[in-house]
């Protein structure tokens, strides 16, 4: 595991049954958001996209759920969940560091991400 600013990170995918239990809390949350029940103010992406970096790496280490990672180019790109949003973490293992922070809310971000998901997963 790597740990840069307070961010977790793991080698590998997550483990079938961790990823099945970030799978249901993101269920749970989406339930939950979509239902009448007032719920106290959540931090919005807007909020999220304007904080500084280190504010952003305070938010994912304590509030953000891990799903998954892929590589691009000689980055890997970690993958989380909170709020009502996902983000993005682009980290340089040749560098050590974060390159950047992305956040979003379509599901169009999550395309990169398709080929790693099975349904067989999901299923059992």
């Amino acid at each position: 595991m790597f740990r840069e600013y307070g961010i977790h990170f793991w080698e590998g995918q997550p483990s079938k049954a961790r990823f099945s239990e970030q799978i249901q809390r993101f269920k749970k949350w989406h339930t939950i958001s979509n239902s009448s029940v007032q719920k106290p103010t959540m931090l919005t992406l807007d909020d999220f996209r304007v904080m500084p970096f280190e504010r952003k790496c305070d938010v994912i280490t304590f509030h953000g759920n891990y799903l998954m990672q892929r590589v691009l180019a000689d980055c890997k790109v970690f993958l989380y969940f909170t709020e009502g949003f996902f983000i993005e973490v682009f980290y340089s293992p040749k560098h050590q560091k974060v390159l950047m922070i992305n956040a979003f809310d379509n599901t169009q971000g999550l395309k990169p991400y398709l080929d790693k998901i099975s349904l067989a997963d999901l299923l059992s």
